[in-house]
């Protein structure tokens, strides 16, 4: 066969819906980057694989890439293929692992750490200079196990029985999850309650400590205190909200989440799949990641969104958090989404209204599961092409 062809098959792939297009970027380093936020449901070896190509092509970026997606509050999040990776540089590169892993509890939490390691030694030594000295003890007392091979190779390394390695933990672990199981509420720091903790305990604080937690809500909202959202996703607040909690509470959170478009000179429009396909967390994540987006725009497209249905319609959100999410979900839907229609939508509006470029959109922000109708009539890729 002609090494021509060969050539040009080499990196040929298909989308699912039989596309032509790319395997690979030619970067290892921009494959793993690709894969780092979706790999779930990607098996341990192909994401080890992954990463081993990356490696050889630049170590140095292979290893940001790693924290990058590990990283809760400016990263990915992502536990399982932070974990795997670790697991594997632990076992075949042990120098490497040594200089990095201390890096694991700030980007991560201390969790990763007993689930990626194994006792020895340095780990132990370092882990008990971390419960004496460190400004996060707490956490690390937080997460640290009370059984296993952690606990039994730790309480041996500090000369402790079982007991009082316990006892010792639980003093340390000065965490709102203690004071709760106390009944301590007056005594929470609501302001020093890391943001997981508040979405999850939102309801059990205005059960039991309903006025003092109301008032701090109501001094968020004034600007006088300050409540954390900074590891927090849009849809987790969107889900809270239509659980029916408390209105006010959530929208504290949100309008405390990290802006990350405030550097931003695009004219950006979200493009918001409320289609048949996209019940339930899927739905969540685009209605509530549509409304990030439209109320932390500047300029011109500040609030305003399109519904990526069968009959897209262009509005603008108003109200309340809780009314925009209605507002945006109960909008006019088909079971289908028409990308042809959504951009015939805009261009038309643009021609009609004889709209200058400045008025115009420089991104559209698609936010969908992926399953698009086509974009053009029924002819083939290559035709299209």
């Amino acid at each position: 066969m002609s090494q021509l062809v060969n050539a040009t098959r080499q990196y040929n792939s298909t989308t699912a819906n039989g596309a032509v297009t790319h395997s690979t970027s030619l970067s290892a380093c921009l494959d793993l980057f690709f894969i780092a936020g979706a790999a779930r449901n990607i098996d341990e070896n192909a994401i080890i694989t992954m990463f081993e190509r990356a490696k050889a092509e630049n170590p140095s970026i292979a290893y940001k890439i790693l924290f990058w997606a590990r990283d809760a509050r400016e990263g990915a999040g992502e536990k399982r293929f932070f974990q795997v990776i670790m697991k594997h540089v632990m076992k075949y590169y042990s120098a490497e692992f040594d200089q990095i892993a201390i890096y694991t509890p700030m980007y991560g939490y201390w969790k990763d750490v007993f689930v990626i390691e194994e006792p020895n030694e340095n780990n132990l030594n370092w882990l008990m200079h971390q419960l004496e000295e460190s400004d996060n003890a707490n956490l690390l007392a937080k997460w640290f196990p009370r059984k296993g091979k952690w606990f039994s190779s730790m309480h041996k390394y500090l000369k402790l029985t079982p007991k009082e390695f316990r006892k010792k933990l639980v003093a340390m672990t000065q965490v709102v999850e203690t004071q709760m199981c106390k009944k301590e509420w007056d005594l929470i720091k609501y302001e020093s309650v890391p943001s997981v903790a508040m979405n999850r305990y939102r309801q059990a604080f205005i059960r039991n400590n309903e006025a003092r937690y109301m008032q701090y809500i109501a001094d968020v909202h004034s600007g006088e205190k300050k409540i954390n959202a900074s590891v927090l996703f849009p849809h987790q607040l969107y889900q809270a909200i239509n659980k029916g909690e408390s209105d006010t509470a959530v929208e504290a959170q949100w309008n405390n989440l990290p802006d990350y478009m405030a550097d931003s000179t695009e004219r950006i429009l979200p493009v918001c799949d409320v289609s048949g396909s996209m019940m339930g967390l899927p739905m969540d994540v685009s209605v509530s990641l549509g409304i990030y987006i439209s109320e932390r725009n500047r300029g011109i497209f500040k609030d305003a969104f399109i519904t990526f249905s069968s009959n897209p319609e262009m509005n603008y959100l108003k109200g309340t958090l809780s009314q925009k999410m209605r507002q945006l979900s109960n909008a006019e839907w088909g079971m289908s989404t028409n990308l042809q229609a959504t951009f015939d939508l805009i261009l038309k509006s643009a021609v009609r209204e004889s709209l200058p470029e400045s008025e115009m959109p420089t991104k559209l922000l698609i936010i969908s599961d992926m399953e698009f109708d086509h974009a053009a009539d029924d002819r083939t890729s290559l035709d299209v092409i």
